[in-house]
């Protein structure tokens, strides 16, 4: 699939992909496809930034929506700190993205997550979601008191800033069973309310996992505003990303002893630990 593509691809220093994949073709991660080089594997795609579209139109609409400065106003959804938090993990998570973005506003009740969607340039969802992909509207995100809020929701609060959403949770870029490439779910939900781009994963993510790569993604939010060009950099980086070098990013996951290995050695290899996350958008 990649080989035919390296003469355009070497030849072009800067690249725009956008994938509008048909069928079933729409669950394949394109964006992990590699080949053999030199003995090493070899990522074109994945270095390159890559972004999936339902369909030529849509991308068409959401290209036309104006670019915002994505740090101007920051959404957190997720639950607050406390003693005993329901998901440890994605408390963490929040709190690494907060840092990033001082000025950042976090949410954790529906009403008040439903209040500041409209207003924000940047949505990053640290909590657990349902994909119900035979019945896609009802896909939902969930906030305080086991309550969420539902697609159909989202697209009744449309986004006035154009932002970019980050999902960090299992499956948030499932698509219907009937037309996959067409259905309603969290992704296409956020998209119609006016979003210009989605970041969501297209398998279940493990959390420890998943906080390496959301830090590396808002590091490089930071510095370049486009989420399509920060996840891929964030990916290369999570792949290449030594023992030596995961001081500085997750200190906690060395101390907890679940890595072993000279310091040279790479962890995350594994397209399962980095390649679970795509850009939807424009």
């Amino acid at each position: 699939m990649v080989a035919p593509l390296l003469p355009v691809l070497d030849q072009n220093a800067v690249v725009k992909i956008a994938v509008v994949s048909c069928g079933w073709f729409s669950i394949l991660p394109v964006h992990a496809a590699w080949i053999r080089d030199r003995g090493n594997r070899r990522y074109p795609l994945i270095d390159l930034g890559i972004a999936y579209i339902a369909n030529a139109q849509v991308l068409r609409a959401v290209a036309a929506l104006p670019k915002t400065r994505l740090g101007q106003e920051v959404l957190v959804v997720a639950e607050p700190p406390s003693a005993r938090p329901a998901l440890p993990a994605s408390v963490e998570e929040a709190i690494a993205v907060q840092r990033m973005w001082p000025s950042s506003r976090r949410a954790w009740r529906k009403d008040e997550v439903l209040a500041a969607i409209p207003g924000c340039t940047l949505a990053h969802f640290a909590t657990d979601a349902t994909s119900l992909p035979g019945q896609p509207l009802k896909s939902s995100i969930a906030v305080a008191g086991d309550d969420s809020i539902e697609v159909h929701e989202l697209m009744s609060v449309p986004f006035r800033s154009a932002p970019l959403c980050v999902l960090s949770a299992c499956q948030t870029a499932a698509v219907g069973y009937t037309v996959p490439d067409e259905g309603t779910g969290l992704v296409s939900g956020l998209l119609s309310a006016r979003a210009r781009g989605v970041i969501a994963a297209m398998w279940p993510v493990e959390d420890a996992y998943t906080k390496v790569l959301m830090t590396l993604l808002h590091k490089g939010l930071r510095e370049i505003p486009d989420g399509r060009i920060a996840l891929s950099r964030a990916q290369s980086q999570m792949r290449g990303m030594t023992i030596s070098e995961m001081r500085g990013i997750a200190p906690d996951m060395l101390d907890s002893g679940d890595f072993d290995g000279p310091p040279g050695s790479r962890p995350f290899e594994n397209p399962l630990l980095w390649a679970g996350f795509c850009y939807t958008g424009a």
